[in-house]
């Protein structure tokens, strides 16, 4: 199983760029967003006592394109107490200030339900 996860986090790795190639954008300038790199760390979640996990920790990456194209990859123990393995890539547009919409594309893997725990969209 884990080594199984370690080669769908390589994949994962080797995708993300690869959206950025695929969906390139223009530099706005003065109104571009901000550019990054971003750790991130998975913890809690609640699901209301119902026999679910809800410690979930998890370690991620994300980069931010000033053009608001973004990507993501990463690992946690998700709520069915399996480790999860996803990858995306969206588009963010600034609303307001620190208001935000957009969407992402990507694929999450561990969910027993899902695909038999296989990657799913």
């Amino acid at each position: 199983m884990i080594r199984k996860t370690i080669r769908i986090l390589i994949l994962s790795i080797a995708l993300v760029p690869g959206a950025f190639l695929l969906f390139p954008g223009k530099s706005h300038g003065a109104d571009a967003l901000p550019t990054g790199n971003w750790l991130s760390l998975g913890g809690f979640s609640w699901h209301g006592g119902h026999g679910y996990n809800d410690r979930n920790p998890g370690l991620g990456f994300e980069h931010d394109l000033p053009t608001g194209y973004f990507g993501a990859f990463g690992i946690y123990r998700n709520p069915y107490f399996h480790d999860s393995v996803y990858v995306f890539s969206g588009r963010r547009y600034q609303v307001w200030g620190p208001l935000y919409y957009g969407g992402l594309v990507g694929f999450v893997t561990g969910y027993p339900g899902l695909n038999s725990g296989n990657a799913v969209p």
